[in-house]
């Protein structure tokens, strides 16, 4: 089970760091990353069950800096 996550460089996510809990809600306004934490949990799933390379699931367009 995954209980800790750190992100840095994709889209909005700098230096984002995440321990789950056993029950986690995610709130806040449009714009702040609640989108793109599913579609990096997502990609983290293709790597991990799917075996996909990481250059077919992480590209250079998603790089923050």
């Amino acid at each position: 089970m995954l209980s800790h996550l750190y992100a840095d460089n994709f889209r909005c996510l700098v230096n984002f760091e995440w321990t789950l809990g056993r029950i986690v809600l995610l709130l806040g306004p449009n714009g702040v990353g609640k989108s793109t934490l599913f579609d990096l949990l997502e990609r983290l799933r293709r790597l991990v069950v799917d075996g996909a390379r990481i250059d077919d699931g992480f590209s250079s367009a998603d790089l923050t800096a």
